[in-house]
């Protein structure tokens, strides 16, 4: 994954701290509280990004559409992914 960033890190610190599956507007909009320059194709980047690294998962709702959920188990600490039951190893995000 390419290098930390301000609004990685409130996207991120949304899925913390609604703890619940979200769609890309929710995101956006709580995201926007902690870093107002926050924008739709930037979230869209870094939904993307976290799926690929394992961080999130997609959520298909019958009525609300794809929603995005962080995976139980992983604490993002310092830049690095640690999977409760996977690999002791980090993951570099």
């Amino acid at each position: 994954m390419k290098r930390k960033t301000s609004q990685r890190a409130a996207i991120e610190q949304v899925f913390c701290q609604l703890d619940r599956p979200l769609g890309i507007e929710e995101i956006l909009e709580t995201g926007r509280m902690a870093v107002e320059s926050l924008n739709q194709a930037t979230v869209y980047r870094n939904v993307k990004l976290l799926l690929e690294n394992g961080w999130l998962k997609q959520v298909c709702h019958p009525s609300l559409g794809t929603l995005y959920e962080a995976i139980a188990g992983d604490r993002t600490i310092t830049g690095e992914i640690f999977r409760a039951n996977g690999p002791d190893e980090p993951v570099s995000v």
